[in-house]
C-alpha cells in the first residue's frame, strides 16, 4: 500500500512541476538562459579582425587565405548559434540581431577577400612564367 501512494505521490509531485515549468515557458522567460551576450562578445572580435585583415595583408595575400577561410567559417559557425539562440526580452533581440549581422558582414568580407587574394596570386603567377 505505501508503494502506491509513493508513486501517487510522485505522480502529484512531476504534475506540479511540470505546471510550473510550463508557466514559467509561457511567460515569455525560459529557464535556460540565453546566451545573447556571451555570442555578441565572440563575434565583436571576428568581424573586427576580418575588417583588418585585408590592411594587415599588404604583401601575404596568398598566405592569407585560410586565415580568411577559418574567420569566415568561424562567423558563419556564431550565425548559426545566434539563429539558434532563443532571446527572451526585446533588447536581447535586438543584440542578437546586431550579431548576426556582424557575422553576415565578416563573411562577406572574408569572402570578398579570398576571391581578390586568389585573383591577385593568379596574377602574379602569370607574371613569373
Amino acid at each position: 500500500m505505501g508503494a502506491i501512494w509513493s508513486v501517487v505521490g510522485r505522480a502529484v509531485i512531476d504534475t506540479k512541476a511540470l505546471e510550473q515549468r510550463t508557466r514559467w515557458e509561457y511567460s515569455g522567460y525560459s529557464m535556460k538562459s540565453d546566451r545573447t551576450w556571451l555570442l555578441l562578445a565572440l563575434s565583436l572580435p571576428v568581424f573586427v579582425f576580418s575588417l583588418f585583415l585585408p590592411l594587415v595583408s599588404v604583401h601575404t595575400y596568398c598566405e592569407n587565405r585560410p586565415i580568411a577561410g577559418v574567420s569566415a567559417g568561424a562567423a558563419a559557425l556564431l550565425f548559426l548559434f545566434f539563429v539558434r539562440n532563443r532571446a527572451a526580452l526585446a533588447a536581447k533581440k535586438i543584440l542578437s540581431g546586431v550579431g548576426e549581422g556582424l557575422c553576415v558582414l565578416a563573411v562577406a568580407v572574408n569572402v570578398a577577400f579570398v576571391i581578390y587574394a586568389t585573383m591577385l596570386c593568379r596574377h602574379m603567377f602569370d607574371q613569373l612564367r
